[in-house]
């Protein structure tokens, strides 16, 4: 991989590692991270304590213990007092007549849904549910990128979330709501982690310390900061407009979809050969450049076979199986098939070695790869039989 990634370094300088395509494009993906900020850091804003105490009864309502008397209203419970031939009695009941709070009900999370008194702890449980779904998301997404794409993971992730986003903001009880934030914060590494890793991709080995480092790193802290000067505009609005308006970021997902490319590092890295050559084409073209000489680099390293597996590739890692299992054969019985001297001439050592057939067969399967082995019927039974012989 080393190697790979050196010959895709010429073509990147070929390109320019600072021109107009890469940096462009780096912006594209590290503006997700807007995303993830404010969905990550709106919920301090948005779950504010709310001073509350208990909801007197109102005037047209029945009282719901009877024969009382000398009632006291405080923040946590109602404590109702009964004189009975002298003997004063006081019993604590929970709020019966439900809560007040001094601010409007929709102001945060904790008065909609009550978050006070013996259901406070859920209110820190919803962070702690979207830490979890950000811990799951970040093991199962970020490897599915390595898969299916860098630029694929992030739009399908982005779009995702508008809808969950959306149901976070609106759901009508908690429950709903604190799923709804694990599920977001589910899909949030689909976003921020993979935007990181397309977006150094798009530099040369030499650059990459610049854009992981200073520019990310900035850029990062700056989107966390701008959550609360974007939340004290709306300071006075109900947490669900403040949800709702984080929704806005959500329009990127547009430009991506026009502008962004994957990384030509993921294409070449995954086989994409033609999909890798629109992209050099593309950015020659926002580079104003002329694309021959950068495409001449291209086909040189595919010539040199560093970028791709040619015509050949499956009959290579058959012939790779059937020489696998003709050296265990050989090990086994003693025998060796007659070689063609000339065209493989023998390896000259200071004494006899001859590789067991376990080292044999490693090498093989590290030619072979896994992918080759599940599809191809004849690789299949050649690696069993030279298991077997």
């Amino acid at each position: 991989m080393g190697e790979l990634n050196t010959e895709i370094d010429s073509v990147l300088h070929a390109l320019g590692p600072c021109s107009l395509f890469p940096v462009l494009q780096c912006f594209l993906y590290f503006l997700t991270y807007i995303w993830d900020a404010y969905q990550l850091f709106v919920y301090v804003f948005i779950s504010q304590e709310v001073t509350h105490k208990c909801a007197s009864p109102s005037n047209t309502s029945e009282p719901l213990i009877p024969e009382l008397h000398d009632d006291s209203f405080n923040n946590t419970a109602v404590h109702f007092g009964k004189n009975v031939s002298g003997d004063v009695t006081s019993t604590e009941y929970p709020c019966v007549y439900g809560m007040h709070y001094e601010l409007p009900k929709d102001f945060s999370v904790v008065s909609q849904y009550d978050l006070v008194c013996e259901r406070a702890p859920l209110a820190e449980l919803t962070q702690t549910l979207l830490s979890l779904g950000s811990g799951m998301g970040a093991a199962t997404l970020a490897g599915l990128s390595d898969r299916f794409g860098r630029r694929r993971s992030v739009i399908i992730c982005l779009l995702l979330s508008v809808p969950v986003s959306l149901a976070a903001g609106l759901a009508p009880n908690y429950a709903l709501h604190a799923a709804m934030k694990f599920c977001l914060g589910f899909l949030m590494p689909g976003i921020g982690v993979t935007a990181f890793t397309a977006g150094i991709e798009l530099f040369p080995s030499s650059h990459r310390p610049l854009a992981s480092g200073l520019v990310s790193g900035l850029w990062w802290n700056f989107c966390l900061s701008s959550v609360a000067p974007f939340a004290y505009a709306l300071r006075f609005k109900s947490w669900q407009t403040l949800q709702l308006a984080t929704l806005g970021w959500a329009a990127l997902g547009i430009f991506m979809i026009v502008f962004l490319s994957e990384p030509l590092r993921w294409l070449v890295a995954n086989n994409k050969i033609e999909e890798a050559l629109r992209v050099v084409k593309k950015a020659a073209r926002w580079n104003r450049m002329n694309p021959q000489p950068v495409l001449d680099i291209f086909d040189d390293l595919r010539s040199r076979g560093h970028t791709s597996k040619l015509q050949n590739g499956v009959d290579k890692t058959t012939d790779s199986a059937e020489s696998a299992k003709n050296s265990v054969k050989a090990d086994v019985l003693g025998t060796h098939p007659a070689t063609n001297n000339e065209a493989n001439p023998p390896l000259k050592t200071d004494h006899a070695w001859k590789p067991s057939s376990t080292e044999v067969h490693a090498k093989a399967e590290e030619e072979l790869g896994y992918k080759h082995l599940i599809i191809h019927r004849r690789l299949r039974t050649n690696t069993l039989v030279s298991f077997f012989i």
